[in-house]
């Protein structure tokens, strides 16, 4: 730490009342050479549950990670799907209220990487439990978290709902694609509601409006008129990805 404070419920972060609150998977775990049902009894002994809990919880962790059949193996023998299962359990064993995950999907295939995902939402969901996520693979976050956080040099630029993000930086964009492209493309240009047209290598048409509502009255009554057939009508999606480049952009710039 080189500068300022921070506080976990009320206590100093790094404080043994702190540490209490949170169970932590890095990036790369590191085990004792212990059976994987040992080692989850013995994290949860130094985690302050009693022997009887702390079996419980370790028998219930290996079920929910259907691991059964490796429990008595040697933790460091697993593959690397499995030991990221094992920093998981690991990390829960001792019921923290903060679960802290540093690129928890690192160097797993991809189904690999879909059941820790899984895995993760299902604890956020079904759980009173928080769970901060560190990573560099966007397209995992977005799958995970609510909130995001998007820091560039040591520094905060963004926070938000993701949700909310994407609204934000959509804007008013919008993909129309019909069988007449070139006609409607001409017919919005005599209109004071589109800003901006072009057409994508699909030869679909993306329009920047100024009022969607009447873009969306309107349309209707285009297709009739041109009897056309609609394939497509929808608000350009946008990813996390997309948006921390825009973001991380606009930082530098100071736009």
């Amino acid at each position: 730490i080189t500068s300022g404070k921070a506080y976990i419920k009320g206590k100093r972060a790094g404080s043994l009342k702190a540490k209490s609150y949170i169970g932590y998977l890095p990036e790369h775990p590191k085990f004792y050479h212990y059976s994987f049902y040992k080692y989850l009894v013995y994290l949860g002994r130094l985690g302050g549950l009693s022997r009887t809990r702390a079996k419980n919880n370790a028998m219930e962790l290996i079920e929910w990670l259907e691991l059964e059949a490796a429990m008595e193996r040697d933790v460091n023998a697993f593959s690397a799907g499995m030991k990221q299962k094992a920093g998981l359990a690991q990390a829960l064993v001792h019921e923290p209220e903060l679960l802290i995950l540093d690129e928890p999907t690192a160097n797993l295939d991809p189904l690999g990487r879909a059941n820790i995902i899984n895995q993760v939402r299902s604890l956020a969901d079904e759980k009173e439990l928080t769970v901060l996520v560190s990573s560099h693979i966007l397209s995992e976050i977005e799958k995970l978290a609510d909130e995001v956080t998007i820091i560039n040099a040591g520094r905060i630029i963004l926070s938000d709902n993701i949700n909310s993000l994407k609204n934000l930086y959509a804007g008013d964009h919008f993909i129309l694609d019909t069988d007449h492209n070139d006609n409607y493309y001409d017919d919005f240009k005599k209109t004071d509601y589109i800003s901006k047209m072009w057409f994508d290598e699909k030869e679909r048409l993306h329009l920047i409006c100024e009022d969607p509502e009447t873009l969306k009255d309107d349309l209707p009554d285009l297709i009739r008129e041109m009897d056309s057939r609609l394939h497509m009508f929808a608000k350009e999606e946008v990813t996390l990805e997309d948006i921390f480049l825009r973001v991380v952009a606009e930082s530098k710039t100071g736009v």
